[in-house]
């Protein structure tokens, strides 16, 4: 998945201008998620790329960054692709 993919995910579930969104942008305080807010990224991430995302890295505390968001994704998916 690609940065600007999560970028656009993010825009979406955040109502924000995706101009506004860099790969340093803090979900919570640059562009002011809300759990609710972070749920529902979740959620639309795991049914971009089709795989249930690990609870462990998904802490409304942990995730930060877009590349915080960008980095779990590639993690996940590298481990997805191990297992088979």
């Amino acid at each position: 998945m690609e940065k600007n993919q999560i970028k656009q995910l993010i825009s979406e579930c955040g109502e924000i201008e995706i101009t506004k969104i860099s790969d340093e942008s803090s979900l919570i305080r640059d562009l002011g998620f809300d759990s609710i807010m972070f749920l529902q990224l979740i959620v639309a991430l795991e049914e971009r790329i089709g795989m249930e995302l690990q609870e462990d890295d998904l802490s409304y505390e942990k995730v930060a960054t877009v590349n915080d968001v960008y980095n779990i994704i590639q993690n996940s998916i590298n481990q997805n692709k191990n297992v088979y």
